[in-house]
């Protein structure tokens, strides 16, 4: 199977990249497209923009895709109150400065389940550390539905104060209408 990682516009620093195999059902003439659906914006101190895109839930509340630096790294979490959570050294890390996910209606992100560091094809890398992609997962959790980042075998992703590491989550894909 042969596997081409495209990127994806952006209005950061850092694109999205999508990791297509030569099964994926992402059409190659739509890729124009994709090239202007998909864009990281600029926010702080809880600001969700229009057309952010919804990771999880918690309480009863939509937990939205952010990503921020972090340690010579862009590392991919959840806009909680007024700050981008992801879990990073064991630690919950909350920075007020950050990045969201959106993308128009027609866009559709589909999540799929892996488990034990497993990725399926058309994945989305959100961010990158020490020179690694960092894959974009969401797990389940204390009765929600956190984002995070696939790490080794895991989707890690803040918590309470801490970095929670699943073994079984689901992946960011993003699929054909």
């Amino acid at each position: 199977m042969t596997t081409k990682s495209i990127r994806v516009a952006a209005l950061s620093v850092l694109p999205i990249t999508l990791i297509l195999t030569s099964n994926s059902t992402i059409l190659a003439q739509n890729l124009s497209q994709l090239q202007i659906s998909f864009a990281w914006v600029a926010a702080s101190n809880g600001q969700v923009p229009p057309g952010a895109v919804v990771g999880g839930k918690e309480n009863g509340s939509s937990l939205y895709i952010c990503r921020t630096e972090y340690k010579n790294g862009v590392h991919p979490g959840k806009v909680v109150s007024n700050n981008c959570n992801f879990g990073w050294g064991g630690q919950e890390i909350l920075q007020p400065n950050y990045e969201v996910l959106t993308a128009p209606r027609s866009v559709k992100i589909n999540w799929i389940a892996a488990s034990n560091g497993q990725v399926p094809a058309g994945f989305i890398v959100a961010g990158y550390e020490g020179g690694q992609s960092l894959i974009l997962c969401r797990a389940a959790y204390k009765g929600g539905v956190h984002p995070g980042k696939v790490v080794a075998n895991n989707c890690n992703f803040g918590w309470g104060g801490k970095e929670i590491l699943s073994p079984n989550y689901q992946v960011a894909v993003l699929r054909d209408r």
